[in-house]
């Protein structure tokens, strides 16, 4: 029969249950679909009575009423909910065509059941379609009142531009495991039928955030336009149509124009905690997440590139930065622990140049790489990069070079999960250095007291510490109980040896070394390193207290070593060893500005450089030693054989202090020069002026 004023209020759900009767449509002559959607029905999937009773004011095709006492129909019918889609229609988007949302032109459905997209998915009578795609909170498919249309997002910025293919991905957030259908509408014509645009054809999904990739073509107009995504059990589907289960959401999404002047800034945000890497291909700047490719660009279509992290721990790995773009990089990595890495080497990554908000989030830098990099840095940066805990861990090899700015103090190296960290800091801000040189003081690296200055007394800590244990290896303490309490290896060779108290010598001596921190000897200006056999225990040295580290003014420094004896000295470690031949070439360094060297250290020239010591013209304010511990380089002289073996040659030359030509017969081996030094310049031995 025909039937007609017919209306959803003729309908009635009765039992156990909040749903309704939300929409009735004629199908064809006397049918029509019946939707009753909502309340505890959502997501039901099973048979239910539908009664069709008189008395609604139905009338026939010819008019006649319903009788009120028309029996039940007892048919049986099967009652699903619906999810339909919500891109806009031509008017709302001002494209040609209008996207195929509703049922009128076969909108996409999905019968809902727990297979979904996000965290939630609701029924829907229809599709409704708004021109944020129900992204602007106030239209479009949310009938449930909360956040259902949420299960994909933006991965990589989408970049078009003329003549080349570019990489972009989305992330997408799936209740179980499925096949994801979904399409982007590349030339804003209102459609998902044109080449190219089904962007993923039934890829597998897991549970969880699935990260994936597409081609963007050449050509593709940027500004917005519309995205379909279609979860389902089976896959193979189509923009428009049924599908038993799982869901659809529709998006609004921005292409950026890669040919505008300058580029343009791209937003990576892959949504899940991991590693990502940014690495050069060609003319390319290219993104990865493990095996998947993320974003690809030319480097010209490039201005700025933000890394967006979340709350999991974060790696954000970066290979020839500058080749790239100049070191513009920028984001932040939100909670959890996070690092900046660079990989490639010949880097420089200068973070006082960068605008506070554009890095943040990190707990660690590393600059390690594959070669030498350099990071520069200061007190402000920290707070800024790590706002949380003021703590920022720098992590680097030998060959790099970090520049942490002034100021800083450093303190004691400490344990941080059993991983040994020299610690720096400055009022709130604190900087834990991981390197290669576990010894090396990380910010002065010639002051092992780690008193923020370069004195004498930094020179005889390494100097006693020969004494006592000789030369040997330095590693980096396997327990608290090990820490060192002073940094003994000025070279950062990981070796204790003479070169260690030479390179501080030789810093004091500097007359240009004025830089903060520094002591400046005032008289004299140069103090000459004796060549002297090693110190005993309970020398001179070893009886001064630590006060002497304040000592400014006069100072004299011995540091002790045994030469290439000839033949080699039985029990001396010091012999015939390299760390010796890299004192005695650093001591020919040290005084080749003053006209002469020694490392023609055979015995037919020590005639000659005893001659040319004497001769020598400079400061009168210099003070020049030379000896010879066991006259090795004097012709007869052997401590065995000089004036029964109690004296070595010693060599000295002072303007106005010591006469030309004088001698003396005071003993002056060992320990013992220092009295004789002491005497030549009226000083009394105290433990302020005598280191």
């Amino acid at each position: 029969m025909g039937l007609t004023g017919i209306d959803t209020v003729d309908f009635a759900v009765a039992g156990p249950t909040t749903a309704a009767v939300s929409n009735i449509s004629l199908v064809a002559a006397d049918t029509y679909d019946v939707t009753i959607s909502g309340g505890d029905l959502a997501g039901f999937k099973g048979t239910v009575s539908l009664d069709l009773a008189g008395g609604q004011d139905i009338t026939d095709a010819v008019g006649n009423a319903l009788p009120p006492d028309e029996p039940a129909t007892d048919k049986t019918y099967l009652v699903v909910d619906f999810d339909f889609g919500d891109a806009p229609t031509a008017s709302q988007s001002g494209f040609a065509s209008t996207y195929p949302t509703t049922l009128l032109n076969d909108g996409t459905r999905h019968v809902i059941n727990n297979l979904f997209l996000g965290q939630a998915v609701d029924a829907d009578p229809d599709g409704q379609p708004d021109a944020a795609a129900g992204q602007d909170t106030t239209g479009g498919d949310d009938n449930s009142g909360a956040a259902d249309e949420d299960g994909v997002f933006v991965a990589a910025s989408i970049v078009a531009g003329s003549g080349v293919t570019t990489r972009s991905s989305f992330g997408i957030t799936s209740s179980g495991t499925g096949k994801l259908d979904a399409w982007l509408d590349f030339n804003q014509n209102g459609d998902w039928d044109d080449s190219g645009e089904q962007i993923f054809t039934s890829v597998d999904v897991e549970a969880g955030v699935n990260l994936l990739s597409l081609d963007v073509p050449a050509g593709a107009i940027p500004g917005n336009t519309g995205a379909r995504f279609r979860l389902s059990s089976a896959g193979g589907l189509a923009p428009t149509g049924e599908a038993p289960d799982g869901e659809v959401e529709d998006y609004i999404v921005t292409i950026l124009d890669g040919d505008a002047a300058g580029g343009v800034a791209v937003r990576i945000e892959p949504g899940v905690p991991g590693t990502l890497d940014i690495v050069s291909d060609g003319d390319d700047v290219v993104l990865r997440s493990v095996a998947i490719e993320l974003f690809r660009a030319p480097g010209s279509q490039l201005d700025r590139l933000n890394a967006i992290g979340n709350d999991g721990d974060d790696t954000l790995n970066v290979a020839k930065l500058d080749a790239i773009f100049s070191g513009m990089i920028g984001g932040d990595a939100g909670a959890g622990n996070d690092a900046l890495r660079l990989t490639g080497s010949g880097q420089s990554l200068d973070l006082t140049q960068i605008a506070d908000a554009d890095i943040q989030g990190l707990e660690t830098i590393d600059i390690t790489g594959s070669g030498d990099n350099a990071l520069t840095l200061n007190d402000e940066e920290v707070l800024n990069i790590s706002p949380t805990t003021d703590t920022l861990v720098v992590r680097h090899n030998g060959g790099d070079i970090v520049n942490y700015g002034a100021g800083w103090t450093v303190d004691p190296p400490s344990l941080f999960n059993g991983e040994f960290r020299h610690v720096l800091q400055l009022g709130l801000a604190v900087i834990q250095v991981v390197n290669t040189t576990p010894s090396r003081n990380p910010f002065l690296p010639l002051d092992p007291n780690r008193n923020g200055e370069v004195s004498p007394v930094d020179a005889l800590l390494p100097i006693n510490s020969l004494n006592e244990n000789g030369p040997r290896p330095l590693a980096a303490p396997p327990s608290v109980g090990t820490l060192p309490e002073f940094y003994l290896d000025a070279n950062g060779d990981n070796f204790s040896s003479p070169i260690d108290a030479l390179l501080v010598i030789n810093f004091l001596n500097d007359p240009t070394g004025n830089a903060e921190g520094e002591a400046v000897l005032t008289h004299p200006d140069l103090v000459f390193v004796t060549a002297v056999a090693s110190m005993p225990r309970g020398s001179v040295v070893d009886q001064h207290d630590k006060d002497a580290s304040a000592a400014k003014g006069f100072a004299t420094i011995v540091v002790g070593r045994v030469g290439q004896h000839e033949p080699p000295a039985q029990g001396k470690s010091f012999a015939t060893g390299t760390e010796d031949a890299d004192l005695l070439d650093a001591i020919d360094a040290f005084f080749g500005k003053f006209g002469f060297g020694l490392c023609d250290r055979e015995t037919k020239h020590g005639a000659s450089l005893v001659h040319r010591t004497l001769v020598i013209r400079q400061s009168d304010d210099t003070l020049v030693l030379f000896t010879s511990e066991q006259g090795v380089q004097f012709p007869g002289c052997k401590w065995t054989n000089w004036e029964l073996g109690v004296h070595t040659a010693f060599v000295a030359r002072w303007p106005g202090k010591v006469k030309p030509d004088s001698q003396t017969h005071a003993i002056i081996q060992c320990a013992d020069v220092l009295p004789t030094l002491l005497d030549a310049d009226d000083v009394q031995a105290d433990s302020t002026h005598f280191v």
